[in-house]
């Protein structure tokens, strides 16, 4: 409550994490309650999958998988320090292919860009390969919960959430529908309120 209130907000009430998750989720799936959803809540040291069952909280559990992990690859690999490995990931993200068929200067660029994304893409593919294997124990999880059923659809929070490519690179690894968690899509939109706003910021 200190943290809040020295932020310039007046706290009338705090909630418990995973429950306020499934409230939200299952709010932003109303109409349909038979769906698992899952929740990749990225932090800086861990990860939380959390999966929703129509409007049960049927998983919350921490993972071995950080920002903070990915930095220290990349910053091991290239010689870099942690704060400009940091920055290399904010800059260009997981790392994903730049669109083709430029000439020119403008060509140049992209073709620089797009090596640096695939250089990121190579160093930090263990880091995601043991992710993919969280994310397939979790799925094997649900359905052994769920009689057979299966996520229906990912959606991603938190630090890494931000990152150039990411939903891409999740999606490949869970063949799923992957997108970045915006709070506000539980809300009906108001007169006048700005609905492509980023929910990122």
């Amino acid at each position: 409550r200190e943290a809040v209130g020295g932020a310039g907000f007046e706290p009338v009430a705090l909630d418990i994490g995973p429950a306020a998750i499934a409230r939200l989720l299952a709010a932003m799936h109303r109409d349909d309650h038979s769906q698992s959803i899952l929740l990749i809540n990225f932090g800086i040291q861990r990860s939380y999958l959390t999966v929703i069952w129509g409007r049960r909280l049927m998983l919350d559990r921490e993972i071995e998988f950080g920002e903070a992990q990915l930095v220290d690859k990349l910053a091991a690999t290239l010689g870099l320090e942690p704060a400009a490995a940091l920055s290399l990931l904010r800059e260009h993200g997981t790392g994903g292919a730049a669109a083709e068929g430029q000439a020119g200067a403008a060509h140049d660029q992209l073709s620089a860009v797009r090596d640096v994304g695939r250089t990121i893409r190579e160093i930090l593919h263990p880091e995601f390969f043991a992710l993919a294997e969280e994310l397939v124990r979790t799925q094997v999880y649900v359905a052994s919960r769920t009689r057979g059923s299966s996520v229906s659809r990912v959606y991603l929070n938190g630090s890494v959430a931000r990152y150039a490519h990411i939903r891409q690179r999740i999606s490949e690894l869970v063949h799923l529908p992957v997108e970045v968690l915006d709070p506000f899509a539980a809300f009906d939109a108001s007169p006048g309120a700005d609905r492509g706003r980023d929910p990122m910021h």
